[in-house]
């Protein structure tokens, strides 16, 4: 083949001396190139574009956090130290008008609390589909104007603060920012704004799990071991995959088997405080709404209960009932009424053996029952967490528009709730207005449904604790 020739054909020949002849375009000659000229072409090639890309890799776009997602950016930047999360490759399949649904309910004070500091201390921050949602632990912020501060991966800084506002109570949804990997708060843009917490991925378009379970904040003096044992394995046997336990203080008998549990997988434990006096029993609501976005789009339902509280269907496993009886998808909460249980004693401060652990655990040994309160009554709820707005202890506050909430008939379902009547002078302030509800009755857990529960607990809490001969 002659290097002077016109040559367009689509293909790459070898000459003789074994260089390559390149496609030209048409009516161009071109030379042959050697393959060390080539590779030195490609390779400058390479090196511009890898200067293109180094110079706009802080390239920074914000997406409101309450409108949809804009179409996909033709540059989605990149970070040799850490990478860039790829904000473009997802969407949220709601089209509500989040800032309008806010507004409103921010103007009828859903979830607005008014109790302690004012300090806008991090506890945590969700990197979601649509938004970044950041959590503080105040609990006197609702409603407030706040500045989000946005920093890559080495904690710089990115771009200006952008503001948004506190809702629901302990919450504030930030707009989006390319490269973000930890987020702050601040209350105006010039004050030096709180530590910097890392963005915990949430933008799941399946969710990991099908059932999950918040426990409420573990506190107080007693020692807890055998009840967190027969709260998780219950809740295991119902159908829940993984368990989400927050703790303000514990023993250190108790912790070592959370820890267990913890380092098998099967639980994360969730650490409270922020260095301000507070009753301990005002903690619930920070852990409701850090809870709710903790579990956005990582598991389809999710269960808010305390560590006294059992949840049953009858006939079938909690899972059972949500995936075969809740057949409409528009249901986003499912609400359980109450029944108390007076627990008298405290639990046993170490681990004996396998018929004294039976022989204490709640669901053995305290049956003295309550009647059934009343819908709403201090009741219990599993519910979707992407399709609430605010959370409350016993109901949510808000369910965004369309969805609605199923209330469990007591012959369907109740909350055994296992009631230390001690505690809190519960008995002195509370039991008289349960006992109006009607008359108490021992009641017991199915037989068979026992067996399982007790083997699961034996064998959990005779791993941890037990002694090995």
């Amino acid at each position: 083949m002659n290097d002077t020739t016109d040559y367009c054909d689509l293909r790459v020949e070898p000459s003789k001396n074994g260089s390559l002849a390149w496609p030209c375009m048409p009516k161009l000659k071109l030379r042959q190139v050697g393959i060390a000229q080539l590779a030195l072409v490609l390779s400058l090639f390479t090196l511009v574009v890898l200067i293109i890309v180094t110079n706009n890799r802080q390239l920074l776009f914000t997406v409101s956090p309450y409108s949809s997602f804009p179409a996909r950016s033709r540059f989605t930047g990149f970070d040799k130290a850490c990478g860039v999360f790829d904000e473009d490759a997802i969407n949220d399949d709601e089209e509500f008008n989040y800032e309008e649904i806010h507004a409103k309910w921010v103007a009828k004070n859903v979830s607005r609390e008014n109790k302690f500091h004012r300090r806008l201390r991090l506890h945590a921050a969700y990197r979601t589909r649509r938004h970044y949602a950041v959590q503080i632990t105040s609990l006197n912020l609702f409603g407030q104007q706040v500045y989000c501060r946005y920093y890559d991966c080495k904690r710089n800084e990115l771009g200006k603060p952008q503001k948004s506002l506190v809702f629901p109570e302990t919450t504030v949804y930030c707009p989006k920012r390319r490269g973000a990997v930890y987020m702050s708060l601040s209350k105006t843009e010039t004050d030096n704004p709180e530590n910097a917490v890392p963005l915990i991925d949430r933008t799941m378009i399946e969710p990991q799990h099908f059932l999950t379970v918040c426990m409420a904040p573990i506190y107080g003096d007693e020692i807890k071991w055998i009840q967190i044992a027969e709260f998780i394995e219950h809740y295991k046997l119902q159908g829940a995959t993984f368990f989400y336990v927050y703790l303000i203080e514990i023993d250190n008998y108790s912790r070592v088997i959370l820890e267990d549990y913890e380092r098998r997988g099967e639980i994360e434990i969730v650490n409270m405080y922020d260095g301000y006096n507070r009753t301990n029993r005002y903690w619930h609501m920070v852990q409701i709404h850090d809870c709710l976005q903790r579990n956005r789009h990582i598991s389809k339902w999710t269960a808010f209960v305390d560590l006294d509280e059992r949840l049953f269907n009858f006939g079938m496993t909690i899972h059972s009932f949500l995936n075969n009886e809740v057949k409409n998808n528009t249901i986003a909460s499912v609400q359980y009424r109450q029944r108390w249980i007076m627990k008298t004693e405290d639990s046993p401060a170490k681990f004996v053996d396998e018929a004294e652990t039976i022989r204490w655990m709640p669901t053995v040994r305290y049956t003295n029952t309550s009647a059934v309160g009343p819908k709403g009554h201090t009741a219990k709820c599993i519910v979707r967490p992407e399709k609430i707005g605010a959370m409350f202890i016993h109901w949510p506050f808000a369910m965004y528009p369309g969805y609605s909430q199923w209330q469990i008939k007591p012959e369907e379902g109740v909350v055994r709730h296992y009631r230390d009547i001690r505690s809190g002078d519960w008995g002195k302030k509370w039991l008289g207005g349960v006992a109006k509800f009607g008359n108490f009755s021992d009641t017991f857990v199915e037989e068979s449904y026992l067996r399982k529960l007790n083997r699961a607990v034996v064998d959990r809490v005779s791993e941890v604790y037990g002694k090995v001969e």
